[in-house]
């Protein structure tokens, strides 16, 4: 099945990510991360890419989408339905399994795809996979001078962000360095102003 943006959008950037709301103050500091980047990013016909599921990362992207005007597009899978936030979404997109029961990390494919720039926030096992799918996306796209598709892992926001820069960084050399910041980036308004400069919606 295929899947494009609502009218009127001209690119859309993914947040993607852990952070349960009871991470302590490393929480808190996502949180905020996470509401600067959105901040920075309105204005800019952008949409904000999410799970729309009630916990971390998720729930504070479709909230700041909310607060700042953004239009939020959910992407998740069935067995997802249930844990949704109750924020209202300019789309949403349940992707079915390609066989089997539904699983989480059904919908990373449709999220990476979707996305026009992606910023990566702590995350475990659906992040990594959603990081391992943009890597190999870019692996092809930087070998055959097609248009990247950038990301900025948030360092000192643990999880896959922090490996961005280290063991995952190390597993894929030097073909995917050239869809990261040069230097690692901590701040939320930052991660948004790379993404906004590279993005080829935006430019």
């Amino acid at each position: 099945m295929n899947y494009c943006l609502p009218d009127g959008i001209i690119g859309a950037v993914a947040i993607t990510g852990g952070a349960p709301e009871n991470a302590g103050e490393n929480g808190d500091i996502i949180h905020q991360a996470v509401r600067d980047a959105v901040s920075r990013l309105a204005g800019h016909g952008l949409a904000i890419l999410c799970s729309g599921t009630q916990w971390g990362v998720p729930l504070w992207a479709a909230e700041s989408a909310i607060e700042f005007n953004l239009p939020l597009i959910r992407i998740h899978p069935q067995k997802a339905k249930k844990y949704l936030s109750d924020h209202k979404s300019q789309a949403d997109i349940v992707v079915s399994p390609r066989c089997g029961e539904s699983e989480w990390g059904d919908d990373s494919e449709v999220m990476i795809k979707l996305a026009s720039g992606i910023i990566f926030i702590g995350g475990g096992t659906g992040t990594l996979i959603e990081f391992a799918h943009w890597a190999k996306i870019n692996e092809s796209r930087v070998k055959y001078n097609k248009n990247i598709l950038y990301g900025v892992p948030l360092i000192g926001t643990g999880g896959v962000a922090n490996m961005a820069y280290g063991d995952l960084r190390t597993l894929w050399q030097d073909k995917i360095a050239i869809c990261l910041p040069k230097e690692p980036i901590q701040s939320g308004v930052l991660a948004a102003d790379f993404l906004l400069e590279h993005m080829e919606c935006t430019k």
